[in-house]
């Protein structure tokens, strides 16, 4: 990067126990933050400071739009900031193989098609998510592709491909995913069919089969933040409050950004805890999949000022997100829990911010018995973890020392709109289960109920969580204490 270009940055001045009484070049970096927020209404002798282009609850943190040059010279001028580029944070829904696979060369003159169809109960199958893997063993194929209004998609193949090892289908509601393996392409290409399973109600997916049922009123009482990319579904998920915290939309611009994700992680919470109050944290604008580190941040800021009880945060990054890092060092201080996606990087190094000892880390689980035939469930199952009484272990799950908890997150329905349910995997649907669980437990919990809102009260309700787990039988750097059923 050349000195003249400019990223995001994070910087957060080294405030703490041990300095709090001393003028340290953080403390003038505060005062200067402070004047920028209007907590400070005196001008100073300070070196003039790019002004910040959002802060976090003042001159806490703040977000600063700097060339690689001027960063160095902020950190030179005030010596022990922590400055670190703006995150920029996923959701946590299994994407398959498309994410990781290899465009293949293709020739559009004398071109070979697959063509194919997707139905459901005699229904095309419009905008599913279609992933076309010519070879597994190099990688290749393509994905983000989408059926149109006819249910249908046309599929330039590279010349020389003689088979297609793998068509994935994955609806985005009403069907379950659907795969056909092994497609013979041939010299001309090939037609293919493929019929998805429709979305039975009454049918019990691994989340019903690996949780008790819940009582009707089960985690009354107690506040749950959904941090994700807003809820769109029906009127009983109880949406206490909503609040937009990118910066980049209204504030009131609350409902599901459109990828269906914040409404089927709200919805899961609720299957196991219809009691719960649910605060509502879009922080994923509009038909985005990445959220930026000072939304989320600031949505946790929020969420612990308004005393919930838990937040789940289905979503992460490989690196360290320095402010979210602070606000869940904040949240076990001030009595509440945060709970996050361990990620889906196919037994990769666990996440942030889940990787951090203040966040319960969750890993995903699956059930044999939890999908019904013809659908998609063996891409979801790691053939190299024998299944233990019929739950297997996700391959798409990551692992390590520090996972907390193993739930369900492989194909479980919820709504992804308000009358629409959908099937998704993903450590994202593995958290609000693990979060729905902890609801029931703290509700049920008298001694928590009467403790002051500080680390013992949150210590309490993760030695409580740690208790009531059960070990399945993978071992701790696959489930860590166990489900919760």
């Amino acid at each position: 990067m050349s000195d003249g270009e400019a990223k995001r940055y994070i910087v957060i001045p080294a405030l703490n126990a041990f300095n709090a009484g001393d003028e340290t070049p953080s403390v003038s970096f505060s005062r200067k933050m402070a004047h920028f927020s209007g907590a400070d209404d005196e001008e100073d002798d300070l070196p003039s400071l790019p002004r910040p282009v959002e802060q976090i609850d003042g001159d806490e943190a703040s977000v600063m739009v700097l060339t690689e040059t001027e960063r160095l010279n902020l950190s030179a001028l005030y010596p022990g900031l922590q400055i670190a580029e703006e995150g920029e944070l996923r959701m946590l829904p299994v994407k398959g193989f498309s994410s990781t696979l290899t465009p293949a060369a293709t020739a559009k003159v004398g071109a070979k098609m697959l063509d194919l169809t997707v139905r459901s109960a005699g229904k095309p199958l419009a905008d599913a998510d279609v992933t076309v893997v010519f070879s597994l063993k190099n990688g290749t194929g393509i994905g983000d592709l989408k059926t149109d209004a006819k249910g249908k998609i046309e599929v330039l193949l590279p010349p020389r491909l003689k088979s297609v090892d793998l068509v994935i289908v994955t609806p985005k509601s009403n069907a379950w995913p659907v795969h056909r393996a092994s497609i013979d392409v041939g010299d001309e290409g090939a037609t293919i069919r493929l019929e998805a399973v429709p979305i039975d109600e009454k049918f019990e997916d691994a989340l019903s089969l690996m949780t008790s049922k819940a009582a009707p009123q089960a985690g009354a009482g107690v506040r749950v933040a959904v941090i994700d990319g807003g809820i769109s579904g029906p009127a009983d998920l109880n949406i206490a409050f909503s609040l937009n915290t990118t910066e980049q939309e209204p504030a009131d611009k609350v409902g599901d950004n459109g990828s269906g994700h914040g409404t089927h992680v709200a919805s899961i919470i609720h299957r196991l805890a219809p009691g719960v109050e649910i605060y509502n944290y879009r922080v994923f604008i509009d038909d985005a999949d990445t959220a930026r580190e000072a939304a989320i941040a600031r949505a946790i800021r929020h969420a612990v000022d308004s005393e919930c009880d838990l937040i789940n945060l289905s979503l992460g990054q490989i690196t360290e997100p320095i402010a979210i890092i602070r606000e869940v060092r904040r949240t076990r201080a001030f009595g509440a829990v945060c709970v996050a996606a361990a990620g889906n990087d196919f037994g990769g190094s666990v996440n942030y911010p889940a990787r951090s000892n203040y966040v319960h880390a969750v890993a995903a689980l699956g059930h044999m018995g939890g999908w019904p035939d013809k659908t998609a469930r063996e891409l979801d199952v790691d053939e190299g973890v024998p299944a233990i009484g019929g739950v297997f272990y996700a391959g798409f799950s990551n692992r390590g020392q520090e996972i907390d908890f193993a739930m369900p997150g492989a194909g479980v329905v919820a709504w992804v709109a308000p009358d629409k349910r959908g099937v998704m995997s993903g450590t994202s649907m593995a958290c609000p289960a693990v979060v729905g669980m902890m609801a029931r437990l703290v509700a049920a919990s008298d001694k928590i109920k009467t403790m002051d809102r500080d680390q013992a009260r949150s210590d309490e309700i993760a030695k409580l969580t740690a208790q009531a787990a059960r070990p399945i039988g993978f071992g701790a750097q696959l489930e860590g204490q166990g489900a919760l059923s």
